[in-house]
């Protein structure tokens, strides 16, 4: 070229092949004399594609319990790119409606429906989330956070009702909490009445708004009063309440309850009575204390120390005393039961002592 043109030379980008992001080159335009120096002109392309962009990433809705379901909300998506964005919702909330959960956008925002049911819901906060994200792979996956309260309005009450086995001549006491989740303050009242039952016209009765422990005492019996007879120590036999809903409880649960008394463990459970267990004492607690502390303790009907207990009849090592009938009779031989000397129970009392004297007289028999 002369000197002084200019020319004008054509720089053009094919993008073909190419996928979003930054690239970059450079032009170098050297002379054919010997002293121009190269010259350099750098090249920077940006590709840009389909960006998810989000209306919001956290939805709350709250509902009460038991009542209607709350009022949809809407989640929009676009694409604050270039192109067409393609993108899918992935929802783990088994309580959350998604409509649609794909779709497409060239820059216009897409509504999706957000709806919630509470069917089969407890009171309480459950949380999830939503994943919006690009099958291309072009994106990284945004999560949008969904969470729900499920409040009751006023009163409300936990447990709805109570499965309890108690034993005849017993009373019992379980907890009911009563919450309120309104905005005001509430007086309220707690009544019971029958509605049923097969054991004939009790009256429901003992409501009382102290969360108490269950009453352990049978009527016309103290247990935590020792008893006049012979126990062994470092035990007690103890029977558990069953669980809330009627089960038996696990050795596990009664140890729980033990260790919330002081210690001690079930040494072993006996079948035959429901509930029923020996408890090993820890060292530093007596049968006394343990019976104060048992009975009327939550989850435990009574509490009892583990008396001696011997025949109530004294037999003897003869291996053919059965036969003696009129010692003791039990109609083995065929005749009426108890026409003895009830000579067991008498042994009782005394085996005989080497300082009493036995005579026998015999007159003589005439045989003729």
């Amino acid at each position: 070229m002369s000197m002084g043109e200019v020319d004008i030379v054509g720089v053009f980008v094919d993008i073909n092949g190419l996928g979003a992001g930054t690239y970059h080159c450079e032009l170098t335009i050297t002379g054919d004399k010997a002293d121009n120096s190269p010259q350099i002109v750098d090249v920077n392309l940006v590709i840009t594609g389909p960006e998810i962009a989000l209306s919001a990433t956290q939805f709350n809705f709250t509902a009460s319990y038991g009542g209607a379901n709350p009022a949809d909300k809407i989640l929009s998506i676009r694409n604050s790119g270039s192109g067409t964005l393609d993108w899918g919702i992935t929802n783990d909330c088994n309580w959350l409606g998604v409509e649609p959960n794909d779709g497409n956008s060239t820059g216009e925002w897409d509504d999706v429906n957000l709806s919630v049911d509470i069917t089969g819901l407890a009171r309480g906060t459950y949380d999830c989330n939503l994943t919006v994200s690009d099958p291309n792979a072009m994106n990284s996956p945004q999560t949008v956070g969904v969470n729900l309260s499920v409040i009751a309005e006023g009163l409300w009450v936990e447990p709805v009702s109570f499965d309890v086995s108690v034993l005849e001549g017993t009373s019992l006491q379980e907890t009911l909490t009563i919450t309120n989740d309104g905005n005001e303050a509430v007086d309220y009242v707690v009544r019971s009445r029958p509605v049923g039952g097969s054991g004939g016209s009790a009256q429901a009765k003992g409501v009382s708004a102290d969360a108490g422990a269950i009453s352990s005492v049978w009527e016309g019996h103290d247990f935590r009063v020792l008893g006049n007879a012979a126990y062994k120590e470092g035990e007690v036999i103890v029977r558990f309440a069953p669980a809330a809903d009627g089960r038996v409880r696990s050795m596990a649960e009664r140890d729980a309850i033990l260790g919330s008394l002081g210690g001690g463990y079930v040494r072993e459970s006996f079948e035959i009575v429901e509930g029923l267990s020996s408890v090993k004492l820890p060292g530093w607690m007596s049968v006394e204390e343990a019976l104060e502390r048992f009975n009327g303790a939550q989850g435990i009907l009574y509490a009892e120390p583990d008396y001696e207990v011997w025949a109530d009849a004294t037999f003897p090592f003869d291996p053919r005393f059965d036969e003696l009938w009129g010692m003791h009779n039990t109609g083995q031989s065929g005749g009426t039961a108890d026409a003895d000397v009830d000579a067991p129970e008498a042994w009782d009392i005394g085996t005989g002592s080497d300082e009493i004297v036995v005579a026998v007289i015999d007159t003589g028999v005439d045989y003729m």
